[in-house]
């Protein structure tokens, strides 16, 4: 790993030592035609803190540059989890409590909690944002001037506030955790949900790495994220998935000031250098597998294909450099098809017009949850093609 250089996100501290990087990689938000070739390029640099233990990006991108273009993105978040959530969030609740969500994220727990009769929601307006934006805009509108955001939301109103999926967007975290913080009354709560990031890690899924997910935060960081701003950790819950398990912290806010020092979480840190160390020196390996895999099935005159054309197909293209190795990627979103993979030029087609019979070998983007739905309505999957999965599954969840 190279010098420290970088500012942690979470404690400030000019800390963050420098690893594996990815140099030059196109924004994963762009698709272009044939003839375009000016996708501003993003440094993708993995780090580690080494006073508070985070894992997190040594280089930031721009957000003029990440901001998309256009108003039909989206991303999905697992939501198997929801109903055991609010279950843990109702015996800390009054039937009056008010409960706000941080971002649209957060409209389908607060469907659940309405359900079980707490009517006092509401979700932050945005309205003064311009249009189009994403998670990379609210980010940084949450991690600013906290008054102007919020003119009509009266400071420490909350009994309550959620942020799914959204802190580990943050390229200053203690400062949106503390601009959070302020909308929540004192003794209020604070759920906070982020992908805990050990199978990325452990599991060697390279492509998982995205310039717009700047901290990748695992189970160790729970507390460390309660002292960022003086909260009291008083849940915790963690919910497997394949490729990323989902953590839940519930945090209760303390308001009164506090003057101590925390303490270099020298254990977390150690833990995740040897973790990280041996994630940067298995990426050659792993890009070789998929070389000479793909290699092979050309080899025999068969095609290959890629599902989806989202932010993990454009790493696992670029990071492993495969663009040559397939002949097109399947997307049935009208919005992408006729498009080409940014870096890669691989073209995006529409999912009729391929077969087992043209294009028999097919790498799989989706997660476990997505293709079972997926492979009962797509009749290219249903062929009769090879089926691969792009990324390494935790054993004990399939």
């Amino acid at each position: 790993m190279a010098q420290t250089h970088a500012f942690c996100t979470l404690c400030e501290s000019k800390s963050v030592r420098a690893g594996l990087a990815f140099w030059g990689q196109p924004l994963s938000n762009r698709f272009i035609d044939q003839a375009q070739n000016d996708i501003p390029p993003v440094d993708i640099q993995l780090g580690l803190c080494v006073s508070c233990g985070v894992i997190q990006l040594a280089t930031l991108p721009n957000i003029d540059d990440v901001r998309p273009i256009y108003n039909w993105l989206t991303y999905n978040e697992p939501e198997g989890h929801l109903d055991n959530v609010v279950e843990h969030l109702m015996p800390l609740l009054s039937q009056d409590a008010n409960i706000i969500g941080a971002t649209y994220k957060d409209e389908t727990t607060l469907r659940r909690l309405s359900e079980k009769g707490f009517s006092k929601t509401e979700v932050i307006d945005y309205k003064q944002l311009k249009m189009p934006y994403g998670l990379e805009t609210i980010q940084y509108a949450l991690s600013d001037k906290v008054e102007a955001l919020y003119a009509d939301m009266p400071e420490k109103s909350a009994d309550l506030l959620i942020a799914r999926h959204i802190i580990e967007h943050a390229h200053r975290a203690k400062v949106m955790l503390s601009n959070l913080s302020s909308l929540v009354k004192d003794g209020g709560l604070l759920v906070l949900e982020f992908p805990e990031s050990s199978a990325l890690l452990n599991k060697k899924n390279y492509p998982f790495l995205w310039e717009e997910h700047i901290s990748y935060f695992t189970e160790d960081d729970c507390q460390t994220l309660a002292d960022a701003i003086n909260a009291e950790l008083i849940g915790q819950y963690r919910y497997p998935y394949a490729y990323e398990d989902s953590m839940v912290i519930v945090l209760r806010i303390n308001h009164t000031p506090n003057k101590g020092e925390k303490a270099v979480q020298s254990a977390n840190v150690s833990k995740k250098s040897c973790l990280l160390n041996e994630f940067e020196q298995s990426f050659n390996t792993e890009k070789q597998r998929w070389q000479d895999r793909l290699a092979a099935v050309n080899a025999q005159g068969k095609k290959v294909t890629v599902f989806g054309a989202g932010h993990l197909s454009i790493k696992f293209i670029n990071f492993f450099e495969l663009g040559e190795y397939i002949d097109c990627v399947v997307d049935d979103n009208t919005n992408k098809v006729g498009s080409y993979m940014p870096g890669s030029h691989v073209p995006i087609v529409a999912s009729e017009s391929v077969s087992a019979d043209s294009h028999p070998y097919c790498i799989s983007t989706l997660s476990p949850e997505s293709k079972k739905r997926v492979l009962q309505l797509n009749d290219y999957l249903k062929s009769g093609v090879e089926l691969i999965d792009a990324f390494n599954s935790r054993d004990d969840v399939l």
